[in-house]
């Protein structure tokens, strides 16, 4: 009896033992597919996307489940049960995806993991937007909520604790989740995996590759790159090489700066060329037309980001050399970087920065002043301002603006540069639906989209209304003033998805208007697109100011390509690079040398070697 005794002991115990380890092998696979099946449901748009995602490319689905899997791993050896775990696991992934679904409604654009540095502003902006949860949204909720109920039942009923110490599991697991996340970004074993890396295009990152294994190639820090070959000899050999403007003296009068980045001063059509407005939003600017420079300004954002914008304007350095998903002025704003504005202040100007928004929105009022702004006027600065939906109207920003200029001491230029926020989204606001004429163009519009088109063109109608006001009024005065006017990124539209793909569509969504006007006599050149990080060296070469090496490289530069970001060059010729060249890869060295690197240029012209 003792001997059957013991040999039955024996084998409940081999039986326990082995069911257990399983059971925890189906718990690991088993929360990691639940959490992929939500977070590729949000990125796939849809059940049945989903499904073909997976049928088309199993081995990327792998990828995205051993990801998964490992941080599920790395969460659950800090507890004993599973249900805390599996919970806190499972709201996160739907967080996640939540927040990445909203993301892609509102601005067209993934959820990157540099995002997390943004949180402060879209904890902001997301109670004014008007957003409507599909039902997937709520599927997804549902789903989450009986998966929970599931591991619950597991834990009460089925789950036992393994006779050994949890400490002999804890190491081996950690170690083997690290490894296998880190072997995860090796190119070699991506490959095998199918994975192909087109950071260039995001949304088609994220949706061919999976939420995770996209995320994954992305996660590069928020620290630019140093770039290759990058050393003092590389700036010895591109002075020797380079023709230089001689410097001039300064003109003996400086002519006022007036610099203003247009909230979503785009126009929709060009997207869709057949899209008809009635009037023409940007009708008030016709009478000024001959004495401006119109064109395009090529952006490295859409639907968002607007301090992204101001960054590229303000130091000439192109995002397409930064991690994308990086947001300049809450990341690299820690200390003082060269500006547009500082080179200004160190000839003279006053250097003032208008924002109707609270100061801390984007970290402005930490950029702002480590940027070479002497004065930042923000919301508390407005009294009585009007509203149009939740945000200060141009009017009176423009009203701003004219009262800095004639309170400015007169001995010394102005350099104010404004941003505007009137036209920033939704344009499907309850209660705000403003008569405008709107035709359908190549896609028939929704009672919604044409609402959104409606109040979108009647917000353009007054931001160039109050550009032209401005012109009116400085054309009157005698001190010269340069004023540069551009949109900071073209708004995402959902009509937009329904358009047949192409080339020009995906270029024209970076596009937005802009032009210079003076009160006084400029040669303008003719140029249909400028990027916004070579905007600068225009604005000093039109204001008469001697460009310094930096802006004439710039000026350079944009004679080589029309312009280029994170996702295509746009050549002179118009037609478009997806994958930059090597002389782009030039130009970073140039821009990473001035923002983050050992000023080799500066130092090299201090010492006279050019």
């Amino acid at each position: 009896m003792r001997f059957n005794d013991r040999l039955g002991g024996r084998f409940q115990k081999t039986q326990y033992g082995f069911l257990q380890p399983l059971l925890r092998i189906i718990e690991v696979l088993g929360a990691a597919a639940a959490a992929l099946l939500v977070l590729e449901r949000f990125n796939q748009e849809g059940l049945m996307p989903l499904l073909q995602w997976i049928e088309g490319s199993p081995n990327i689905f792998l990828a995205n489940l051993a990801i998964l899997a490992c941080i599920y791993i790395l969460l659950r050896i800090w507890f004993l049960k599973p249900l805390i775990p599996a919970s806190l696991f499972g709201t996160f992934i739907f967080a996640i995806g939540g927040v990445h679904y909203l993301k892609v409604l509102l601005k067209g654009e993934p959820l990157m993991p540099m995002d997390i540095f943004s949180y402060k502003e879209a904890s902001m902006i997301a109670p004014n937007m008007n957003i409507q949860l599909n039902r997937g949204f709520w599927f997804n909720l549902v789903f989450l909520i009986l998966c929970i109920a599931l591991i619950y039942g597991y834990q009460r009923f089925i789950w036992k604790p393994l006779p050994v110490r949890r400490w002999l599991l804890v190491v081996p697991a950690a170690v083997l989740a690290v490894l296998c996340l880190a072997s995860l970004g090796s190119v070699k074993i991506r490959s095998r995996f199918d994975v192909i890396d087109i950071r260039y295009d995001q949304s088609t990152n994220y949706i061919y590759n999976g939420f995770m294994v996209a995320s994954v190639m992305n996660m590069s820090g928020s620290r630019v790159k140093i770039p290759a070959n990058y050393d003092q000899a590389y700036f010895q050999q591109l002075l020797q090489s380079t023709e230089f403007n001689e410097k001039a003296t300064n003109p003996e009068k400086l002519p006022n700066i007036i610099v203003l980045q247009m909230e979503a001063y785009s126009d929709p059509r060009l997207l869709d060329p057949t899209l008809q407005y009635d009037p023409d939003p940007f009708a008030a600017l016709d009478k000024y037309k001959d004495q401006m420079h119109s064109f395009h300004t090529m952006t490295s954002v859409l639907g968002g980001s607007t301090a992204t914008t101001e960054f590229e304007f303000l130091t000439g350095f192109n995002m397409a050399h930064a991690p994308q998903g990086i947001m300049p002025f809450v990341q690299y704003m820690t200390k003082e970087r060269p500006s547009l504005a500082w080179d200004l202040q160190e000839i003279g100007y006053k250097t003032i920065g208008v924002h109707p928004n609270i100061g801390s929105f984007y970290s402005r009022d930490t950029a702002y002043p480590y940027l070479g702004f002497q004065q930042f006027l923000t919301l508390n600065d407005f009294k009585d301002p009007k509203y149009v939906g939740y945000y200060i109207s141009d009017q009176s920003t423009k009203d701003k603006i004219i009262e800095t200029f004639e309170n400015r001491d007169k001995e010394q230029p102005l350099f104010c540069f404004t941003v505007t926020i009137q036209n920033h989204g939704p344009y499907n606001l309850d209660g705000i639906d403003l008569a405008y004429g709107v035709e359908d163009g190549a896609v028939s519009l929704n009672d919604t989209q044409n609402r959104e088109l409606r109040n979108y063109a009647s917000n353009l109608q007054d931001e160039s209304q109050m550009l032209a006001d401005l012109l009116g009024y400085f054309s009157k005065q005698d001190e010269p003033v340069l004023l540069l006017a551009y949109g900071d990124h073209q708004a995402t539209w959902s009509w937009s998805k329904s358009l047949p793909d192409s080339q020009k569509l995906q270029t024209a969504k970076y596009l937005t208007e802009g032009f210079f006007w003076a009160n006084y006599s400029v040669d303008f050149e003719e140029r249909p697109v400028i990027g916004a990080n070579y905007l600068s060296p225009y604005l000093l070469k039109y204001a008469g100011i001697p460009q310094p090496e930096y802006y004439q490289l710039l000026y350079q530069q944009a004679e080589q390509v029309l312009g280029y970001n994170p996702f295509f060059v746009l050549n002179q010729d118009h037609s478009v690079t997806l994958q930059p060249d090597i002389n782009i890869e030039s130009f970073a060295l140039v821009q990473y040398d001035r923002m983050f690197g050992r000023n080799y240029l500066e130092t090299l012209l201090k010492n006279g070697e050019k």
